[in-house]
């Protein structure tokens, strides 16, 4: 069964009098119900604007969302996001429970019960709902956040970056709560990380995005032992405990990308004439394993280069 499926999804914005920047090009993937998803990219790849579309919150140019079936067309109760940044996210005009119910489309925090519920439910003292969200520290605001994506009981919950403006040990925590509240509500997650080790221990599967474009997809043990694309094998390079002379930081100026050619080419290393004249297509080199390379299937290439996220 699927719940949510993707196909032939674009979409560019304008950039200058005449130039359009293409920020998702062509993707194609589906996800399970309770399925647990990683998608993993260089700022710049795609990343947000993807999860903007998920959301309904941006309209694709071409392509079709759908969501058990059905188009995506306008933001619904049953796709919720966490946002990055909890403390930018929640009205700071609000208190707590208001923030919380404007899950529910209300503004007046009048749902007294489901707050409270949703509340305990991710570990919110009752004390901490009248105040405002200036008042908690981040790991409470951060819970705030996530109260007011599961009072509207999605079916998926997108994370855009959860834990990136946490401490240390507040990550840890706010991530073992997310993975707990999984299981207990059963909803399917689309976890958008730079950080592979975070992607490693909360998904079951992951979406390695470059420039519009996703390039690999794969279990995600498979991914991190055994890459294919180049992009991922330098991803995989920049992960905590690898070499630092493994680790050489790739210009931070990006190739014009051609219709008809790989994204990748100009910063690859296994490049060759067919990488700039023709574009691979996401092909399955396993069980539940593909990825867009005309040099995937060749010799294992040692990974000379990585990139930093």
């Amino acid at each position: 069964m699927t719940l949510l499926e993707l196909s032939g999804v674009t979409r560019s914005f304008a950039s200058g009098r005449k130039a359009r920047v293409v920020a998702v090009d062509d993707a194609n993937f589906t996800i399970a119900p309770g399925e647990s998803v990683g998608l993993v990219g260089e700022s710049g790849s795609g990343k947000s604007t993807l999860s903007r579309l998920i959301c309904g919150l941006t309209p694709p140019e071409h392509g079709v969302i759908r969501l058990k079936g059905a188009p995506v067309t306008a933001p619904t109760r049953a796709v919720q996001m966490v946002f990055q940044s909890a403390d930018e996210a929640l009205n700071p005009a609000f208190t707590i429970a208001r923030n919380i119910a404007v899950g529910l489309g209300l503004s007046n925090g009048s749902a007294t019960k489901e707050v409270a519920e949703v509340a305990a439910q991710v570990g919110l003292s009752p004390e901490l709902l009248p105040r405002l969200p200036h008042q908690l520290s981040g790991g409470q605001q951060a819970r705030a956040g996530i109260a007011r994506a599961l009072i509207a009981q999605p079916e998926l919950l997108l994370l855009d970056e959860p834990t990136a403006a946490l401490d240390v040990s507040v990550q840890a925590l706010v991530l073992k709560l997310i993975e707990r509240l999984r299981q207990e509500t059963g909803c399917a997650t689309l976890l958008v990380s730079h950080d592979l080790d975070v992607v490693r221990l909360m998904c079951e599967r992951v979406l390695v995005m470059y420039r519009g474009r996703i390039v690999e997809t794969g279990p995600i043990e498979q991914i991190i032992e055994a890459p294919k694309h180049p992009y991922t094998r330098m991803l995989v390079a920049s992960m905590p405990g690898k070499a630092r002379e493994e680790r050489i930081v790739l210009p931070s100026t990006a190739p014009q990308i051609t219709a008809n050619a790989c994204h990748f080419r100009d910063r690859c290393p296994l490049a060759t004439d067919i990488c700039a004249r023709s574009r691979p297509q996401l092909t399955d080199v396993s069980a539940g394993h593909a990825v867009a390379c005309h040099h995937a299937g060749g010799a294992d290439h040692p990974v000379s280069e990585s990139v930093e996220c």
